[in-house]
């Protein structure tokens, strides 16, 4: 077996949302920090998108960080002063690590 060590070198936030009012009674997510953890940092290509006048540019980067106990896809990560939507997550092991996938849209 191969074994290919992670450099787990990047401190990533993961927050978590709560539905709240706002001034005008609609709801909006108010996030606060939930779990921090040291984790691998893989980027991939982004992509750009025009729709209804409005351009709107994807990154897709992928954290590995030790496992997080009920981490979801409602969730999301504080990385680099940007915040990244969990689009998938791939517990590695028997609880070991968690691979997740996510977008940045700007």
């Amino acid at each position: 077996m191969n074994y290919v060590p992670i450099m787990m070198d990047r401190k990533i936030i993961i927050q978590r949302g709560t539905p709240t009012k706002n001034a005008s009674g609609g709801e909006v997510l108010t996030w606060s920090d939930y779990k921090t953890r040291w984790a691998q940092v893989q980027n991939f290509s982004g992509d750009e998108n025009t729709t209804s006048k409005k351009e709107t540019a994807f990154q897709k980067v992928v954290f590995t960080c030790r496992y997080v106990d009920g981490l979801t896809e409602k969730d999301r990560i504080q990385y680099s002063g940007m915040s990244y939507d969990i689009t998938q997550i791939i517990e590695e092991g028997r609880r070991h690590f968690h691979t997740i996938h996510t977008e940045y849209r700007k």
